[in-house]
Order: structure tokens, then sequence, then C-alpha cells
């Protein structure tokens, strides 16, 4: 007779109280009085290192309010205020501030290129009721999210937060002015899909030029399709071909004077625009930054606005650390519960960041 095995999965979700007790003992000596020692990551607090990290989870990751945090809590019996909660999360981002600085400093310099991008992002004063509008960047890569919440937007804060290193690096973005002159890099690579939107945004009214319009966007689509397919497999001809069809292009005019002048200022980027021939490995679009912001966006629209610069430092530092473990498919609970209780090193976060 063989026999039959069914695994069911489930989570044993209970109430688990610890006591720790102690006695106060005085030195016979010198009159000191000890007091009985308790685990650091309990000092102030009345909860677990689990229920900590679940906190910092639960609001990052699954992007509850702290109502619901404190709904879902009490109901398992637990008594917590939300006072106690916004001291568990703004005690954790403490904790994860020696990781941050890692992913800023080792992170950045172990990375081949970096994308950067920005959204909007608010702060709700306490004491005026005043909202201040705030900007969240993103500098990162496939492997890496570094997130900052900054007053402004321009080219000087983006240099600044490159550092040293991330300007020596490749460095992919859109050309708004804040990617613009000003902006201290070596080699920059501008996105594709950005440069194409310039040409989907005009609207000719005459049927003649929205024909010689739609040709060139047909030849954009094509271009976009020989470079992509270059990145999976660069070869020489594949480089040839790609400059010698964008030359072609930008060289032309159609008579239509609004896609001539793009035209043209589009063959002034040629350089920026086609440095990935020379790397390979450079995206040609900056998507991946978008998308990074993304979860913040959804973060911003559920919560609401920040209401002190400690709950912008939180933000910076749960989402940086969020991503950049999911993108090297670590398990965040586990990377997160690592960096907050120190039985994970630091290293561990930057090992396979390229």
């Amino acid at each position: 007779m063989s026999t039959a095995t069914k695994i069911v999965q489930g989570l044993a979700i209970k109430r688990n109280n610890t006591a720790y007790h102690g006695r106060r003992k005085k030195c016979r000596s010198c009159g000191k009085i000890f007091t009985p020692r308790i685990p650091d990551d309990l000092l102030g607090l009345s909860f677990d290192s689990q229920t900590q990290t679940l906190a910092s989870y639960l609001k990052f990751v699954c992007r509850f309010t702290t109502p619901l945090l404190h709904q879902l809590f009490t109901g398992f019996g637990m008594q917590i205020s939300y006072g106690e909660l916004t001291t568990i999360l703004y005690r954790n981002s403490q904790k994860l501030h020696p990781a941050y600085l890692r992913l800023k400093t080792t992170g950045v310099y172990k990375s081949a290129y970096l994308q950067s991008d920005a959204t909007g992002a608010k702060r709700k004063q306490q004491a005026s009721h005043q909202v201040e509008p705030q900007f969240l960047h993103i500098l990162g890569n496939r492997t890496l999210s570094l997130f900052k919440i900054t007053k402004t937007y321009n080219s000087a804060i983006t240099t600044m937060l490159l550092g040293k290193h991330g300007r020596n690096r490749i460095y992919v973005s859109d050309d708004a002015s804040p990617n613009g002159k000003k902006l201290v890099v070596v080699r920059k690579q501008l996105c594709w899909i950005h440069e194409i939107r310039h040409y989907l945004k005009l609207s000719p009214r005459f049927t003649c030029h929205r024909q010689k319009l739609q040709a060139v966007i047909l030849q954009w689509q094509e271009l976009y399709g020989m470079a992509n397919a270059y990145g999976r497999d660069p070869t020489r001809e594949k480089k040839d071909a790609i400059r010698q069809a964008f030359d072609r292009m930008t060289a032309t005019t159609i008579g239509y004077e609004p896609v001539d002048t793009q035209l043209a200022l589009t063959r002034k980027k040629r350089r920026r625009l086609l440095l990935f021939l020379d790397y390979p490995f450079v995206p040609i679009q900056n998507n991946q930054a978008e998308r990074d912001l993304r979860e913040f966006v959804i973060l911003r629209k559920i919560s609401g606005e920040t209401k002190s610069l400690a709950g912008d430092r939180s933000i910076e530092r749960h989402l940086s650390i969020i991503q950049t473990a999911r993108k090297q498919g670590m398990n965040v609970f586990e990377t997160l519960h690592g960096l907050l209780t120190n039985t994970l090193p630091l290293s561990a976060l930057t090992a396979n960041i390229v």
C-alpha cells in the first residue's frame, strides 16, 4: 500500500506575551544598585521584535494605515495605542539608518549605471496644519533602490544625491531641466521613450502633415526595436545599422516645421541617445525608475501626507530597503527583521548589486 502526503499551509496567529523576571541587587562594597538586563530592542517598549518588524512590514509593504494597524493588533488582544505604533515605526527607521547609508555608499559604488526620477510628495505641519510641497527622488537600477525626499527638484539636488561615486556612473534619465546641462555627470544616456513622446505630442491639422508625422513615428518604433535587440545581443553589424538609421532619420526634413525642428533637436542629442551602443548593459529607457516611484505614489494616496521630518526619513529608509531586497529576490520580512535585530549583516543587502 502506498502512502499519500498532503501539506496544509497555515499561520499561527495568536497573542504571545513574554514576562522578563529579575531582581535588583545592591553591591556590598560600593552600594550601587544593579537592575536586571532586558534585551536592547525592548527598551522603552513592551512589544517583541517580531511585532515591531510586522508593524513596518504591514505599513510599507502591505500599505496599512495606522488605524488599520491599530485595529489588527488590538483585534488579537494586544494593548497598543496609536502613539506606540508611531514610536515603533520611528524607532525602526532609526535602526534601518545604517543599512540606508550602506545603500547610499557601497550600493551606488557597485552600480554599473544609475537611473533617476522624482514625483511629488507633501508634508503637513502639525503646528500650523499647512501642507508643504516636496519631492521624492529615486536613484537606482534593477538591483538597487535609494529614495530621498527634498523640498526642491533641480540639477543641484540631483547632483548632490548622486554623490562622488554616482557622478562617475552612467546616468540614465529623461531630458527635463533637473537632468539638463547643469547636472554634473560623466556619461548620460537619455531615455528613448521620453524622446519619442516629443513627437507623439504633436497634433498636425492637415492630413498630409499627419501622414508625414506618422511616417517619422514608424521610423522611431522600428529604431526602438533595433535598439532593444542590440541590448540582448550586441554585434558590430547591429551597432552600425542603428547609427546609420538614426542619422538617416534625423537628417531628413518632411516639410512640416514642428517635426523638422524636433528632428534637429534630436540630432543634437545624438551622443547622449546613442551612448548605449558602447555600453550594451545600459537600458535605453527610464521605465525602471518610474515603476519604482509607483509604490510610493500608491502609499501617498492611501496614507496622505507625512507629518514630520522623521516621517520623511522613515519612508526613505523603509522603501529603500524593501525595494532593494525585493529586486534581489530576498525575503522582505526576513530582511527587515534581520536588519532591525542586527542578525543580518549589512553586506547582504549590497552583495548582489551590479
